[in-house]
C-alpha cells in the first residue's frame, strides 16, 4: 500500500504518449475518463485498489466537468487534449 502523504502529480499533454510511457507515469495500467470531447483524463485503472493517494487537482477538474462525478481521482494523473493546460486553465483558475 502506498504512503498517504505521497503527493500525485498531474500533467498535461496536448496529444497521447505511447501507452508503455502512460502506463509508467499512471504506476499500472491505464483508465481514460472522458472529460468533454478532445479532453481526456487518463488514471491507474487499479489505483483505489492499490492504495494510491488522492489526487485533488484531477478530482477538481473531474468534478467541475462533470458534477455528478462522485469517486475521487487517485494517483497520478495525464489530461491530453490540445491546448490542455489552458482549456484546463479557462475553466477554472484555482487549479
Amino acid at each position: 500500500m502506498k504512503s498517504e502523504t505521497q503527493k500525485s502529480k498531474i500533467m498535461y499533454l496536448e496529444k497521447k504518449m505511447p501507452l508503455k510511457e502512460m502506463q509508467e507515469f499512471v504506476g499500472g495500467p491505464i483508465e481514460i475518463i472522458q472529460l468533454k470531447k478532445d479532453l481526456d483524463l487518463i488514471v491507474n485503472e487499479e489505483g483505489k485498489i492499490i492504495g494510491l493517494p488522492i489526487n485533488n487537482s484531477a478530482t477538481i477538474l473531474a468534478k467541475k466537468y462533470n458534477r455528478d462525478f462522485l469517486t475521487p481521482i487517485v494517483g497520478n494523473a495525464l489530461v491530453v487534449g490540445p491546448n490542455s493546460f489552458q482549456e484546463i486553465k479557462n475553466k477554472s483558475e484555482d487549479l
